[in-house]
């Protein structure tokens, strides 16, 4: 019997069997970002939908942007020089960058950094993460709070 026979099955965890942590489908990719005992994962799913997801992690300012064209996401810290930023996607032809509200800049999603406005050559600060299974970070992080807004 092939240990793969069920690595397929998304209700599935691994290539075991067990159930482990049922809030999201074993196979679901999440971005997953820990601070001390706060930990937080973002469906990908969410990010397809919104391309951008701000929450506090430990009590600091993160957002959470993703590339649909890449498919890939990245997360930074949400202060610059001090000042809290809010961000929201924002579509230019076919590409997805993202505008700070508060100044209106336009910033490169993979890069975190201000391509356009008042902030433009300032970078975010990148926030480590991990890309992976639900299943394989709710093992290890089980404290674990699903961030979908």
């Amino acid at each position: 019997m092939s240990h793969y026979l069920h690595f397929r099955d998304p209700s599935r965890r691994g290539l075991s069997a067990t159930r482990g942590d049922e809030r999201l489908m074993g196979k679901d990719k999440i971005v997953g970002v820990h601070e001390g005992s706060d930990a937080a994962a973002v469906p990908q799913s969410v990010l397809e939908k919104k391309c951008v997801v701000e929450f506090l992690l430990a009590g600091k300012p993160v957002v959470v942007m993703y590339d649909p064209k890449s498919g890939t996401p990245v997360v930074f810290g949400a202060v610059l020089e001090g000042r809290r930023l809010s961000f929201r996607a924002s579509k230019h032809g076919r590409r997805v960058l993202v505008q700070d509200i508060g100044t209106g800049s336009l910033w490169s999603v993979l890069e975190g950094t201000a391509i356009t406005g008042p902030l433009r050559g300032k970078r975010l600060e990148p926030v480590p993460y991990f890309y992976s299974f639900w299943y394989a970070w709710s093992a290890y992080r089980p404290e674990t709070r699903i961030v979908s807004d």
